[in-house]
């Protein structure tokens, strides 16, 4: 279940945060990739009012495309992933931690 759209943006937009976690149904060296615009935006503007910048995503969700809307990153995040290093390889050139759970 989601909540977007107007009432979210005007929510978000009175908030700051210390940390926002995100998810996302892919995540490339392009940014977050969403099923619909309104994620997409909504994810943007989440980022936007954070200090700090964590995305949760599985081995399944590296390098997926699948969808064709797009939140970028911002200049520093955290990705919180299992992907190994050869699958995380494609963020070698972003400013990106990478922690791995044990």
């Amino acid at each position: 279940m989601t909540v977007y759209g107007p009432l979210a943006y005007e929510a978000l937009s009175r908030l700051t945060v210390d940390r926002v976690f995100v998810s996302a149904d892919g995540v490339t060296e392009h940014g977050l990739c969403e099923a619909s615009p309104e994620q997409s935006w909504l994810k943007e503007a989440m980022i936007a009012r954070a200090a700090e910048v964590y995305v949760l995503a599985d081995a399944t969700k590296i390098g997926r495309a699948s969808q064709q809307h797009w939140t970028p990153y911002p200049a520093r995040w955290v990705l919180i992933t299992d992907a190994g290093e050869s699958v995380t390889s494609i963020f070698s050139n972003h400013s990106v931690t990478i922690l791995r759970p044990t």
